[in-house]
């Protein structure tokens, strides 16, 4: 619906299933060490990739949309 009105301009989308395996707030831990950085960054690679080939959606996002001109509307 609302690509038919609007142009999004950017977009940032959210996490597909990481927040489930690595909650927001347990985040840093997973930096203290090489391993669980290791670990952490293969776990959000692989997040990526399956957001990235649509096998899993995101969870969230925020868009940056413009309005379309009549004109364009019309057209679709």
């Amino acid at each position: 619906m609302f690509q038919r009105w609007f142009t999004i301009e950017r977009k940032m989308e959210f996490d597909a299933f990481l927040r489930l395996v690595v909650p927001q707030g347990t985040r840093a831990a997973y930096l203290e060490n090489e391993d669980t950085k290791a670990l952490f960054e293969t776990l959000m690679l692989l997040d990526h990739l399956c957001i990235k080939e649509e096998i899993v959606r995101p969870s969230g996002g925020q868009c940056l949309m413009r309005p379309r001109g009549v004109t364009d509307i019309q057209k679709m």
